[in-house]
C-alpha cells in the first residue's frame, strides 16, 4: 500500500478526479445489470467506484505502467459489459411469473428458520463468537464440521427472510406475526455476534429487492402498509444495532475520538481497491506462487467434494500476501482477488480479458436465471444465486463457493419440500416482462393450501 499512500498524499486532487473518472465509468456500465438502486448489486458498485479510483490514482502517479492501467479497463469493461448484456437479454424476453401456495410456504420458511438458528448455535458452540475473535474468517476455521455449518447458514438465512417477505406479501391482512418478527431479530442478532455491520446492511437490502421481485414474479403479491413512525422506529433501532460491534472493534484499539467511526468508514471505503495496492502498486502479483490457477478458482468445489485434499489445493493469493506482511500471525486475512487481478494468474494480459468477460456473461446468465426458473423446487435456489453471484466480480473464488452453496440449498429444499408435501410455489408460466403485470392482476389467487 505504500505507493497508494505515497501518491495520496503527494497528488489528493488527484484521487479526486480518479474517483470521478470511475464513477463515471462504473454507472455506464452497470444500468443495464441492475434491478433496482437497492440491488445489493448495485450498491456493491460503491466498493468498484474505489478500487477502480486506485489503479487510476496509481498509474497517474506513475506507480504501474499504461498497460496495466489499459488492462484493469479493459477486463473490468468486459466483466461489466458482458455482464449486462447477457443478464438484459435474460430478463427482457420471457419471464416465469407464479403462485404462491400459503401454507406450504409457512412451512417451508419454518422448516429453513429451524435450520438456520440450530446450525447459528451449532457453530457458535464449535468455533466461538466472531466479534469477540481476531479475524471473523477464522471461527469456521476450527474443522470439526463447521464449514458444512457455515454453507447451511449462508442458504438457510436467507431462506428465512426471502420467505419472510413473500409469507407476509401474500398474506391477507399484511401484518406481521411473532415468526415474522424473531426471523428478523435473530438475523440482525447473528450479524451482530459476527461483527458485520455489512451484514445487517445487506439484510436490509435483501428486504427491499425481495419486494421488488415478488412485484413482478409472483401474483397477487402486495407491499404491507407501513407507517412512518413504524420506519422511524425500525431505523433508528438499525442504527443502534450496528454501534454494537463498532462499539466492540474500539475497545480493542486506541481509537476513542468521536471521528473515529467516520474515520474508519471512509478508510473502509478508500481501502476497497487494497489488493490493487498491494497486488499492482507494491506489485505483490510477481511474489505469489500460484501452480494451477484453475485449480485455485474451483478449490471450494474440489474440496468439498473431496476430489482433492485441501492441503493439496493453492493457498489463496490474498492470505499469501497477508503472511508476507504478518509472518508472525497465523489469522486468515487478505484481500480479495478481483477478477482482473484473477485473470493476470494465468500470465497474460489477453486471456485475462477473456476470462473476465466469459466470467461476465456466467454472472449474467445466473442472476437471471431467476427470472426464467420454472422448476418451483428450484425457484429459491435461483433467488439465493441472485444474491450471491455478485462475488463472482469481487472474487472469482467466492462465486465458486456461492455455486456450492446454492448446491447446499437445492438439496435442503428438495428435503423440506418433501416433509413439508408441496412446493411452495407453483410452476411457473412464461410470459413477456412487458405483460407481467397485467397477467398477475388478470388471475386470481391460488385458494389450495
Amino acid at each position: 500500500m505504500q505507493a497508494f499512500f505515497q501518491a495520496l498524499e503527494s497528488n489528493p486532487e488527484w484521487y479526486l478526479l480518479a474517483l470521478l473518472l470511475s464513477a463515471g465509468g462504473v454507472i455506464l456500465l452497470i444500468r443495464s445489470s441492475i434491478t433496482t438502486l437497492y440491488d445489493p448489486w448495485a450498491v456493491q458498485q460503491v466498493n468498484t467506484i474505489f478500487a477502480s479510483a486506485a489503479v487510476i490514482l496509481l498509474w497517474m502517479a506513475g506507480a504501474i505502467s499504461s498497460s496495466l492501467m489499459i488492462y484493469h479497463v479493459a477486463a473490468v469493461c468486459g466483466f461489466l459489459g458482458c455482464a449486462g448484456l447477457v443478464f438484459r437479454y435474460t430478463t427482457h424476453t420471457y419471464c416465469a411469473a407464479r403462485q404462491v401456495r400459503p401454507r406450504a410456504l409457512t412451512s417451508l420458511r419454518n422448516v429453513c428458520l429451524l435450520l438456520f438458528v440450530t446450525s447459528q448455535l451449532g457453530a457458535w458452540a464449535v468455533g466461538g463468537l466472531p466479534i469477540l475473535l481476531e479475524s471473523r474468517l477464522n471461527a469456521f476455521s476450527s474443522g470439526g464440521g463447521i464449514g458444512v455449518l457455515s454453507r447451511i447458514i449462508s442458504f438457510t438465512s436467507f431462506a428465512a427472510v426471502f420467505l419472510t417477505v413473500l409469507r407476509i406479501g401474500i398474506s391477507k391482512r399484511k401484518r406481521v406475526n411473532f415468526t415474522d418478527s424473531f426471523v428478523f431479530v435473530f438475523t440482525v442478532i447473528a450479524s451482530i455476534a459476527s461483527a458485520s455491520k455489512g451484514n445487517i446492511v445487506q439484510t436490509l437490502l435483501l428486504v427491499l429487492t425481495s419486494h421488488w421481485i415478488f412485484k413482478h414474479l409472483i401474483r397477487n403479491y402486495a407491499a404491507p402498509q407501513v407507517s412512518k413512525k413504524m420506519l422511524v422506529t425500525f431505523g433508528a433501532s438499525l442504527a443502534l444495532l450496528m454501534l454494537v460491534p463498532l462499539a466492540v472493534e474500539l475497545a480493542r484499539g486506541p481509537e476513542t475520538a468521536v471521528g473515529g467511526p467516520l474515520e474508519a468508514f471512509i478508510i473502509r471505503l478508500v481501502l476497497s481497491g487494497d489488493v490493487y495496492m498491494w497486488m499492482y502498486g507494491d506489485d505483490y502479483i510477481s511474489s505469489i506462487t500460484v501452480g494451477s490457477p484453475t485449480a485455485l478458482l474451483f478449490s471450494d468445489f474440489l474440496g468439498v467434494t473431496r476430489l482433492a485434499s485441501w492441503n493439496e489445493l493453492p493457498v489463496h493469493p490474498g492470505l499469501q500476501v497477508f503472511q508476507m506482511l504478518f509472518p508472525d500471525r497465523d489469522e486468515i486475512r487478505g484481500p480479495n482477488m478481483r477478477v482482473d487481478v484473477f485473470g493476470l494468474l494465468y500470465g497474460s494480459m489477453a486471456f485475462g480479458v477473456f476470462f473476465s468477460a466469459l466470467l461476465g456473461a456466467v454472472f449474467g446468465l445466473l442472476r437471471g436465471w431467476l427470472f426464467r426458473v420454472r422448476n418451483p423446487l428450484l425457484f429459491l435456489p435461483a433467488a439465493y444465486l441472485f444474491f450471491q453471484a455478485p462475488a463472482f466480480f469481487a472474487d472469482p473464488l467466492l462465486g465458486v463457493t456461492a455455486l456450492v452453496n446454492t448446491g447446499f440449498g437445492v438439496v435442503i429444499v428438495v428435503v423440506a419440500v418433501a416433509l413439508v408435501g408441496r412446493p411452495p410455489v407453483a410452476a411457473g408460466s412464461r410470459v413477456r416482462l412487458s405483460r407481467l403485470k397485467a397477467a398477475m392482476r388478470s388471475v386470481p389467487p391460488l385458494n389450495s393450501a
